[in-house]
């Protein structure tokens, strides 16, 4: 009997530190789709930012940079706290239009997430963003006949997109100009048991975050805190080290996908869903930062913390070792395709623990 009673007891503290909601708020579940469906390729962010300033709460500050960055500050003088992430995403920028119609694309900053990136967009559709509307497209296919036997692998330099334009002026004419954003349609499947996949969703749901943080906030005094959304790190970083110059803060939170690991050939801890949020352990980059304490202390506010291995940021280099820094993020199956997966809980964990955080 004593032992049914102690079961039931641990059971019932397990559940009250690690609980996950059972279903999603509709609204959270709405407003993550929407940053989930625009673009923001690197080095044209400019709509997306756009689209970030408005969902500020009425009455907050905000500043664009010079680097695109956009940056809200409760507070004067330099930050006790900085929160950051990227926005940018891998994509392409158009270049050329050939005499047939064809459009043909640039990856910006010549990076891309994996070397098997443009082949994930071959037959695929893609967006175009014009100045007025989006212009779907879809990148082209060789005939099946003329290569058979001897296919080869797609590369930018045979990456054509085909709008259903005849000639290079009837593609100008349908809105087709230089430099122009191109990404795979933003196709959004969502999934069983809370799950979202589609492109590139490792690049936006540390944006949706931290706005969903920035509502809930409300400021203490004496309390210094500067959200900062980065642009351009596909260009070695340039929005990220703009930001490093402009705010010496005393502690550095980056929110984003941690970068793909194994050790010993155990699985990385990346790839599995439902793990909350995940934080670097003691041997990772910025594990050993005294953030790493306090922020393990949010289990306090039943915030889901998993320790990972492969617990870093590109980002986070910008900043050096002059600050106490910390590098958060959530799960990603799939990272750098086009069917990107997230469960909604780890969001709704990480959203939870900015929270408390920035109580702290």
């Amino acid at each position: 009997m004593k032992t049914a009673k102690l079961l039931a007891l641990a059971n019932a503290v397990f559940l009250s530190v690690f609980a996950v909601p059972a279903q999603t708020p509709p609204k959270f579940k709405e407003g993550f789709l929407q940053y989930a469906g625009l673009q923001a390729v690197s080095g044209r962010e400019e709509r997306f930012i756009a689209f970030l300033k408005s969902q500020l709460p009425p009455g907050v500050k905000s500043e664009i940079d010079n680097m695109g960055n956009l940056t809200v500050q409760l507070g004067e003088g330099q930050p006790d706290l900085l929160l950051m992430t990227s926005v940018d995403e891998p994509g392409y920028l158009v270049t050329d239009i050939t005499d047939e119609g064809f459009l043909r694309v640039a990856s910006p900053g010549g990076r891309a997430p994996n070397a098997l990136f443009a082949q994930f967009h071959e037959g695929h559709y893609v967006d175009i963003a014009g100045k007025s509307e989006t212009i779907r497209g879809v990148v082209a296919l060789p005939s099946s006949h003329l290569v058979r036997g001897r296919r080869e692998s797609l590369t930018l330099d045979r990456f054509l997109i085909e709008i259903g334009a005849r000639s290079r002026a009837d593609a100008v004419a349908r809105g087709i100009e230089m430099l122009q954003p191109v990404t795979a349609a933003k196709d959004i499947a969502l999934l069983a048991e809370n799950r979202i996949a589609g492109p590139m969703l490792s690049r936006k749901f540390g944006a949706f975050a931290l706005m969903e943080a920035l509502k809930g906030h409300s400021p203490k005094s004496g309390k210094n805190v500067v959200f900062a959304w980065a642009a351009q790190s596909a260009m070695s970083n340039s929005g990220v080290a703009r930001l490093a110059r402009r705010f010496t803060a005393k502690q550095v939170l980056t929110v984003g996908a941690f970068q793909r690991s194994t050790a010993g050939g155990v699985k990385d801890p990346v790839e599995i869903l439902d793990s909350g949020v995940l934080v670097p352990d003691a041997v990772s980059p910025g594990g050993a930062s005294a953030l790493l304490g306090a922020l393990l202390s949010a289990l306090e506010a039943k915030v889901k913390i998993t320790r990972t291995p492969a617990g870093t940021i590109a980002e986070a280099r910008a900043f050096g070792t002059r600050t106490e820094m910390l590098p958060i993020a959530i799960p990603v199956v799939f990272p750098g395709t086009l069917v990107e997966t997230i469960d909604l809980d780890d969001l709704q964990q990480l959203v939870a623990l900015l929270k408390s955080v920035l109580e702290m």
